[in-house]
């Protein structure tokens, strides 16, 4: 698949978001998907192919974000990466611009809330109008949620807080761990260990007042750099542990490896983290977890097994875990291994499976494909079969005019939906399938068709952007002699009129925006029933053909050879279309008797 993320933060950054982004690119990357990021510009970004970057500017408020403003070049970069889905990691200008172009080119669209909002209230400017800001805010978060095809919550406990908020289809995924190999070893000092940001939601202040409690020969390091910092290091100072706690800043993935492997203790007293990520990389490595009773931490510690809760905010009933922990050498052993087998269970390869999975589920939700058939036992089992075992399986719809043999008892085995058209004739029976569809895109395909295992899949990716599309129609048995008549008269024709802007579309093999379908309906039931169509579409948008859509057909279309009667019928009908009357003396799918 091609997956876009879109997001408002990302590096030299270094928080979760920007983690969980690099983490499940890479996993994703590794199973054989492309992935492009959509995100602030920054010199660190330089020569950076995998990323679209935007003009930004420091967020002043945090100066280590940039607030970008998405330009022209975001829908030409979309267009010409043509992804299967956008997925936005927040919802700042970059992911509000995602989801607008989502809408536009009709590509699923996917939000994770990684940050809790309701705790960012002092970073809004203008004190008097925090609280009223903050209303607003999160009443236009629900707007965005509730316009997403899936708002993925890392946690069960985040996703309650939404509950009965917003009418939205959610779902649970964390970010996994990439590997879950356990190599803790004692270091040479004794130090307590936290990782994160340094701001004011993150609770840091707490830690250092409970570290103060405890025997003067641990040190205390935390990393990262934020808002607070010189907040912190005066705190210290007047807490008077200045000389045992150390500001380590931005550390290294090997740095910040070696001091989750010899920590004491891994300390998080955030109570607003939506995952804590920080949390499930210490006990990968073997290092017990003290963490604050609240967010996505109540998905996975469970308190005196993998690791130990402190009220939140509390800095005495933090330090009185502390000490408890660094005593019982027992209960330190038993949350350390505990701890890394809860790891396990977050594993990254099973975690970007799921997200694929969910990728995919919405794709086929995009896609109904109709067969229209008569009398067609002898092949349709096989097309149906074929659709049956997409990559991304559609919505299947038969629409059978009177058949006299078994076609609806086979169509019976594999289809979704078994429609009669009454013997009203073929633009009948195409209406009636597309009125009948849920997908947003309808495809079609004739009953003696092989659609290739990923045909819907590269429906559902090329159809950005475009009113429909279409592709060759390719022998599947036959001679030479059937093999060149149908490259010329189910390819090349096809191919010259889609440059030409004059689509010679074959309803064996296309697919159309459902929404236009119902301003530019099937006409005639005689024949050219699609051609028609494909010439009265051109004037909302464009219609390409393309050759990854190519659908293999049985013979019968050359013995009969349809393509040449179809060429040549048009021609001698080109005016009788034009002006809306049905074609003379000709019909390859006659009207049903």
């Amino acid at each position: 698949m091609r997956i876009a993320f879109f997001t408002d933060t990302y590096e030299p950054q270094k928080n979760g978001v920007v983690t969980s982004i690099n983490l499940f690119k890479a996993e994703l990357e590794r199973q054989g998907h492309t992935v492009l990021i959509f995100c602030p510009k920054d010199k660190a970004l330089a020569g950076r192919k995998d990323t679209v970057q935007f003009s930004s500017m420091p967020f002043r408020p945090y100066p280590e974000y940039r607030f970008a403003v998405p330009g022209p070049k975001l829908l030409l970069a979309v267009r010409k990466f043509r992804p299967d889905v956008i997925h936005a990691q927040s919802p700042g200008p970059i992911g509000i611009m995602g989801l607008s172009t989502a809408k536009l080119l009709n590509i699923p669209f996917f939000f994770t809330y990684h940050t809790d909002l309701d705790n960012y209230t002092d970073y809004i400017p203008f004190k008097t109008f925090r609280k009223t800001s903050m209303k607003v805010l999160i009443n236009l978060l629900q707007r965005f949620m509730e316009k997403c095809d899936l708002v993925i919550f890392p946690g069960e406990e985040i996703r309650k807080r939404f509950k009965g908020r917003i009418n939205a289809n959610t779902a649970v995924l964390p970010t996994g761990i990439p590997s879950s190999v356990r190599s803790h070893q004692r270091g040479k000092e004794r130090y307590v260990l936290q990782v994160g940001r340094l701001c004011k939601e993150r609770r840091v202040d707490i830690l250092l007042r409970a570290f103060k409690r405890l025997p003067q020969d641990l040190k205390l390091c935390i990393t990262s750099e934020g808002p607070d910092k010189e907040k912190l290091e005066e705190l210290a100072r007047k807490l008077g542990i200045s000389d045992n706690v150390r500001f380590l800043g931005y550390v290294s993935e090997k740095e910040k490896i070696d001091l989750y492997r010899h920590a004491e203790l891994f300390v998080t007293p955030s109570p607003t983290d939506t995952q804590g990520l920080v949390a499930l990389e210490a006990m990968q490595y073997g290092t017990p977890v003290i963490a604050a009773r609240a967010g996505g931490f109540l998905d996975y510690i469970k308190d005196g097994q993998n690791g130990l809760f402190f009220r939140p905010n509390d800095p005495s009933d933090l330090a009185n875990k502390m000490k408890k922990l660094l005593k019982d050498r027992k209960m330190w052993r038993n949350l350390s291994r505990n701890g890394y087998s809860t790891v396990k269970e977050y594993d990254m390869k099973t975690m970007a499976k799921k997200l694929v999975g969910m990728y995919k589920g919405s794709a086929r939700k995009a896609v109904s494909v109709v067969v229209c058939a008569r009398n067609e036992e002898k092949f349709i089992g096989p097309c149906l079969a074929a659709l049956n075992g997409q990559t991304v399986r559609p919505e299947i719809i038969v629409v059978d005019g009177n058949s006299a043999d078994g076609t609806v008892r086979v169509a019976k085995k594999y289809a979704d939906k078994i429609i009669s058209d009454k013997g009203k004739g073929i633009a009948y029976a195409r209406n009636l399938g597309w009125r009948n569809a849920s997908g947003e895109i309808v495809a079609y395909c004739d009953a003696d068709t092989r659609p290739p295992s990923d045909w819907t899949e590269n429906i559902a990716r090329l159809m950005n952007g475009y009113a429909a599309v279409h592709g060759p129609i390719v022998p599947y048995e036959g001679g030479a002699r059937t093999r060149l008549n149908l490259k010329v008269w189910g390819d090349w024709f096809m191919r010259v009129g889609s440059k030409v802007r004059y689509p010679i579309i074959c309803a064996a093999n296309v697919a159309f925006r459902k929404e236009l379908l119902n301003r530019f309906p099937f006409r005639f039931n005689a024949s050219l029933e699609d051609f028609d169509v494909g010439r009265r579409m051109r004037k909302a948008g464009r219609i390409k053909c393309f050759k990854e859509l190519a659908m293999p057909v049985s013979s019968r279309r050359y013995e009969k050879r349809f393509y040449r009667k179809t060429a040549v019928g048009y021609l001698r009908n080109y005016w009788r279309i034009k002006t809306g009357r049905p074609p003379k003396n000709f019909g390859y799918f006659e009207k049903s008797k």
